[in-house]
């Protein structure tokens, strides 16, 4: 069936986007498939529909980005068992890999300095050894050694898991920091990393309602961050153009070399 398009009028790149285009259409029909579910499981669950409708769409794109990788590994591939191996792991790469990638190179990005740490110093005892009074926070400067997730937190942002999760509208159930839906928290925890280590480390924790307060404040510094989504999803489709390349490039005729075992028409 190639070889006949290719004898047609048909440039390459005609050809190999209307592979990918029919391949797209096919994992949208397979995505309309899971509406009913998806639906059910949103507006059941009280989520605004903007939500739904925004993590769809980004969704159908990285779907896009994953028939792009295909295309592009069919072209280089001499069987398709061997493509569609190569594109499950380049997806796999993608999902579970690079935060792999993150936790390996974190230790890398280490950096000793000295911060102020706030601590709730122990209260005095009596003679019979009970304690008096509550104990006071007090703040000291210490020489300590972080992790500088804040330089190496781009690594994360290719991950599909991190594009839909940051792209959707935030929903915090309890009203606490990142608790009560999954997609916010992995939203919460990547802009965390995107902060990195503060000048102040505050360890001191006197009563709950502090507590509260510090999650609240780290929630407007998370929220206060630009988006994380933007950036992933360009260089999701900037893998999906260099692979539709490759497949324009591969899909030229006549071709100069071919793979041993390769049958022409």
């Amino acid at each position: 069936m190639l070889a006949a398009l290719q004898t047609t009028l048909l440039t390459p790149a005609e050809i190999a986007l209307g592979k990918l285009l029919a391949a797209w259409l096919t994992a949208m029909a397979l995505l309309a498939a899971a509406l009913p579910v998806l639906g059910w499981a949103y507006v059941g669950g009280g989520t605004p529909l903007t939500r739904l409708l925004t993590t769809l769409a980004v969704l159908a794109l990285l779907l896009l980005v994953v028939c792009a990788v295909g295309l592009g590994w069919s072209a280089v591939a001499a069987r398709s068992s061997s493509s569609t191996v190569l594109t499950y792991l380049t997806v796999l790469f993608l999902g579970l890999g690079l935060p792999i990638l993150f936790a390996v190179t974190a230790p890398l990005a280490q950096e000793s300095r000295t911060v102020q740490v706030r601590q709730l110093q122990p209260p005095e005892l009596n003679a019979a050894g009970d304690p008096v009074g509550p104990g006071e926070c007090t703040t000291q400067t210490e020489q300590r050694t972080d992790f500088r997730t804040d330089r190496t937190w781009w690594l994360l942002a290719a991950n599909p898991f991190v594009v839909v999760a940051d792209s959707a509208p935030p929903v915090r159930l309890t009203g606490a920091f990142g608790i009560g839906d999954p997609l916010t928290a992995i939203r919460d925890g990547v802009r965390g990393l995107r902060l990195g280590p503060g000048p102040v480390v505050d360890e001191c924790f006197e009563s709950e309602q502090s507590s509260q307060q510090a999650e609240l404040a780290q929630e407007r510094a998370t929220d206060a961050l630009p988006a994380t989504w933007p950036s992933g999803l360009a260089m999701d489709l900037a893998l999906g153009a260099v692979f539709t390349l490759v497949a324009v490039r591969r899909l030229r005729a006549p071709a100069r070399t071919l793979p041993r075992g390769t049958r022409v028409a």
